[in-house]
């Protein structure tokens, strides 16, 4: 039987979301992996932007075709979500399946903007995962959140990886700025940074992924911009 779960609380501390935009690169993964594990910043991953941090809280994708193209994101170690509704027109019961990867599920509905009931996230209009995954990362209370990879737009390859394979959905360059629009009537009630360079999402205030991660009066925590740099630079060897 599928079980509805709420996502817990993270009442107070700062949430980075990454998407897998070509943005997403190794610099910018390096830079939340030390926030992650140095300072309080919790991570949320959206679909393939799993592959390049397996070490983040949550990762989450609306799409059950994603997750078996992935055999169920295995090597992912924090907890996995999509979404269910038991809504017969909206085509996204996943009782079936419930059973075939370990997933936790949230209630999803059409409505606008993000929900702020806890247990019941947005589709977004138009639907996809990376509007649902700020929409989870808001119902746990956290007191600012950090898009990276958020582009809605690209020049050569959809995705930091390129483009899905043949046997998932492709979305056309053209749908990426009504992907965007989604967000234009979010109220969030949590403070939200685009720390996307060039993104088509201007929602919310764009800044850089430095001064995004400025918490409690420095760079992940307290650490200054200079040190947290050249942190980043000795340790890319190692990546």
């Amino acid at each position: 039987m599928l079980e509805l779960r709420r996502i817990s609380s993270w009442a107070n501390q700062p949430c980075i979301v990454a998407a897998s935009g070509p943005s997403l690169t190794r610099e910018v993964v390096e830079t939340i992996r030390h926030a992650r594990f140095k300072a309080p910043w919790k991570v949320v991953v959206v679909s393939d932007a799993y592959r390049l941090m397996p070490w983040a809280d949550v990762l989450y994708s609306c799409d059950f075709a994603w997750w078996r193209a992935h055999g169920g994101a295995k090597s992912f170690t924090g907890e996995r979500w999509t979404s269910h509704s038991d809504n017969l027109s909206l085509i996204d019961n996943k009782s079936q399946v419930a059973g075939e990867f370990d997933l936790n599920f949230v209630s999803a509905a059409h409505g606008k903007g993000f929900s702020n009931k806890n247990g019941l996230i947005h589709y977004g209009t138009p639907e996809h995962s990376g509007f649902q995954a700020v929409n989870l990362a808001a119902l746990t209370g956290c007191a600012r959140i950090v898009l990276v990879g958020f582009d809605y737009g690209f020049e050569d390859k959809s995705h930091f990886f390129g483009d899905h394979p043949n046997n998932l959905r492709q979305a056309p360059k053209s749908a990426y700025a009504e992907m965007a629009k989604a967000y234009d009537k979010v109220e969030a009630g949590v403070e939200i940074l685009n720390a996307t360079p060039k993104s088509a999402l201007k929602r919310f205030p764009c800044v850089s992924l430095d001064e995004a991660l400025r918490w409690n009066g420095g760079v992940h925590r307290d650490r200054p911009v200079a040190e947290a740099r050249a942190d980043r630079v000795s340790q890319t060897q190692g990546f």
